[in-house]
């Protein structure tokens, strides 16, 4: 992580107002040309500037562009009317018994599924969701047995497609875990291509036809589906929340850097017990 010097050298602040300018932050830039005290640490990082610039604006726990820094206990109301349900979905993505289960092809998901518990915390959430009549959507991914409508472009798929029997459609491997208590108002979303589940698929129609403008990120993985699915959502139009106890990346470490310096820049990043006090 690119970390900027604040001192008094007419370079370091040179580079910094550039940084903050190319980052399309420019609160902040404008408060130190006016000399006004800004960070008081030596050091501060692009996620810094977007706690910063809000609290330059006067609107802490409130959108900078399309950006949201993390709630916290005073910005409940805020979150509450974000995933209100009415608007809201909770999308899982590819939790399923062969990708981060007991039939898993790559066992490192899996493993990482149960290091962190995401399972049981998310299985949690979607609890709490469907009593609010929260919409929820299990994002699904299978392969037919002659690979038709699957795009080799791809090494990691290529990989997977090697072994006959990968998720192959219909299979117990493509069920979702059973952790995560499948209701009957439970929708879903299946595609066979890709790595995230908005292109080339009914997803959008689907959340659309629910009136869902809000959509909360759960499931696998912070590497390449969770990235995937929440860039697609904004550019579709939707907030998004993610909710950080309900994804996991390898390794963790990954995972929680790409939260704080990635995602926290195009969506809210909130835990599953945030979100459930949000719906009380």
């Amino acid at each position: 992580m690119a970390l900027l010097r604040l001192d008094h050298g007419e370079q370091h602040r040179a580079e910094l107002d550039d940084v903050i300018a190319c980052h399309g932050i420019p609160l902040l830039a404008q408060a130190r040309s006016r000399g006004e005290e800004t960070h008081s640490s030596e050091y501060l990082t692009l996620r810094q500037m977007q706690v910063e610039s809000c609290r330059l604006a006067g609107i802490p726990g409130r959108a900078v562009g399309r950006s949201r820094v993390t709630p916290m206990a005073r910005d409940v109301a805020d979150l509450a009317e974000l995933i209100a349900p009415a608007h809201t979905a909770v999308i899982t993505m590819e939790m399923q018994r062969g990708v981060c289960g007991d039939l898993a092809t790559m066992p490192i998901i899996a493993r990482a599924v149960d290091d962190a518990a995401v399972a049981t915390t998310t299985a949690s959430l979607l609890r709490t969701a469907r009593g609010r009549s929260v919409a929820v959507v299990h994002c699904t991914f299978s392969l037919l047995s002659d690979r038709a409508g699957t795009p080799m472009n791809a090494p990691l798929i290529e990989m997977l497609a090697r072994h006959s029997d990968h998720l192959l459609h219909g299979a117990e491997a493509t069920e979702v875990l059973p952790t995560l208590e499948v209701a009957a108002t439970d929708l879903y979303s299946n595609r066979h291509h890709g790595f995230s589940p908005f292109t080339g698929t009914g997803l959008n129609a689907v959340l659309r036809a629910h009136n869902v403008s809000t959509v909360v990120v759960t499931g696998v993985s912070l590497n390449l589906g969770i990235p995937g699915t929440v860039i697609e959502a904004v550019n579709l139009g939707y907030q998004v929340v993610v909710a950080r106890d309900c994804v996991v990346g390898m390794p963790a470490e990954y995972g929680e850097a790409l939260l704080k310096n990635t995602l926290s820049m195009v969506a809210t990043i909130a835990t599953s017990g945030q979100l459930i006090q949000a719906w009380s």
